[in-house]
């Protein structure tokens, strides 16, 4: 498969890609310019997630069905584990006849004909794995394949982890911003102790359902009148 300028490619890619922010929608734009430039028939993109056994979740995919994905990933032998577990990408010009997949059942089930799959990296650390595949001999992948989605996924990796910092920032700048807003609505209350902070969100319920009453609500009395009140509103 030869590609048109790919270094021109990459370059647009990389800008575009950079642009996205938003993770979710930005993993989407990943799948679509991978597919649309290698030509591959399906994919795939897998992340690292606490909430999988396996430790790895497909995050977006292309022409795929989720069974096929399972199928794919639980053969020890199979692309993706290969990749996960050794760091490196793999090439398959033709993966009927692989030796390194004879044990893949889901390759001769699924008829992939060329296969690739490369990790995401971020410096050192995995964040996981992006596969493509094709079941036409018309669209078969090479070197020069295999080297452009080296290249993508370093620039992949680079955005989605600016994505995912971006969404911790703003998550917290959220959190920070409700603190701030509850702390301020009892600038009267001494103290920023840990128990103290879990209590302004409930004064606060107390002040909502009785605003009228500002006199239960200054200095001292707010504390005398919490308890007072409590067993009313719960």
């Amino acid at each position: 498969m030869s590609l048109k300028n790919p270094y021109e490619t990459l370059l647009r890619i990389s800008e575009e890609i950079n642009t996205v922010h938003e993770i979710d929608a930005l993993l989407e734009r990943i799948m679509d310019l991978l597919l649309e430039t290698l030509e591959a028939e399906r994919g795939f993109i897998l992340l690292g997630s606490p909430r999988n056994d396996s430790g790895y979740e497909v995050v977006t995919a292309r022409n795929i069905s989720r069974e096929t994905i399972d199928s794919i990933r639980d053969l020890s032998s199979s692309v993706v584990n290969q990749v996960l577990e050794s760091g490196e990408a793999i090439l398959s010009l033709d993966a009927q006849t692989d030796q390194r997949f004879a044990g893949a059942e889901s390759i001769v089930v699924q008829q992939i004909k060329s296969v690739m799959c490369t990790p995401l990296k971020m410096d050192a650390r995995l964040l996981g794995a992006i596969y493509v595949d094709s079941r036409m001999a018309t669209r078969q992948f090479d070197e020069e394949s295999l080297t452009f989605l080296n290249a993508f996924a370093g620039q992949a990796a680079i955005a989605i982890s600016n994505a995912r910092m971006m969404e911790n920032l703003q998550s917290e700048n959220k959190l920070l911003k409700r603190q701030i807003n509850t702390s301020q609505l009892f600038p009267e209350i001494i103290g920023k102790s840990k128990p103290m902070l879990l209590f302004l969100p409930t004064c606060n319920c107390l002040k909502q359902k009785f605003g009228q009453r500002k006199h239960l609500f200054s200095h001292d009395r707010l504390y005398i009148r919490f308890w007072d009140y409590c067993w009313r509103l719960f």
